[in-house]
């Protein structure tokens, strides 16, 4: 049962991410920040205590706590929500790849927040185009929903410790990835900093 709820859920958050992470900014980034901060607590609880990702009552309660927190910093903050939704995405993906090659989950770990951060920062010194936000909100989304998709197929080619899809699966990310981008970009135009229409959006109270 827990394996379908977090499929259902990785689906649903991972698609709308996917093909609309521009367009509904504001509660899809709250939605992706819901969803870095509790594949983060769970990573972090994984990690330390040597075990599944979300395999004790003690990951549940860490990445659900977690997910509520930076959820509601998502939404309630321009820079944090940029930092949270880029890297967020570059958690997940980076912790996908590392993670399928084989390595600890303290490397997995370590290796993803270095590079969430790293471009993060440069994002926000660049001035952040929209661009960046739907090429990131696009692999990050195709990445958890590839892996929602296999949590409910069963399927055995998820690494234990970061949930991440292995094997040809990466496929499916890649044209998920490629599919998410067209889609965002025919409805958008990626030549203004995300700081603008955020402005925007919340004057309107959108």
């Amino acid at each position: 049962m827990t394996g379908i709820v977090v499929g259902v859920l990785a689906v649903l958050v991972g698609a709308l991410l996917c093909f609309r992470g521009y367009a509904t900014a504001r509660v899809v980034l709250a939605l992706w920040g819901a969803v870095v901060g509790f594949w983060l607590g769970a990573s972090v609880v994984a990690a330390t205590a040597a075990e599944p990702l979300l395999g004790s009552v003690t990951g549940w309660v860490v990445a659900l706590v977690g997910a509520v927190l930076a959820a509601a910093l998502a939404y309630a903050y321009y820079v944090l929500s940029v930092l949270l939704s880029l890297g967020g995405a570059v958690y997940v993906v980076v912790a996908a790849l590392v993670g399928s090659a084989g390595t600890s989950e303290a490397v997995v770990l370590t290796v993803s927040l270095v590079a969430a951060v790293l471009v993060a920062v440069v994002a926000l010194l660049t001035g952040l185009p929209r661009l960046l936000l739907v090429l990131l909100t696009a692999a990050g989304g195709a990445t958890l929903l590839t892996t929602g998709v296999m949590r409910l197929l069963g399927s055995p080619a998820l690494d234990g410790a970061t949930g991440a899809p292995v094997g040809p699966w990466w496929l499916l990310v890649l044209g998920l990835l490629v599919a998410g981008v067209v889609v965002q970009l025919r409805s958008q135009r990626p030549r203004t900093p995300v700081r603008e229409d955020w402005s925007r959006q919340r004057a309107v109270g959108t």
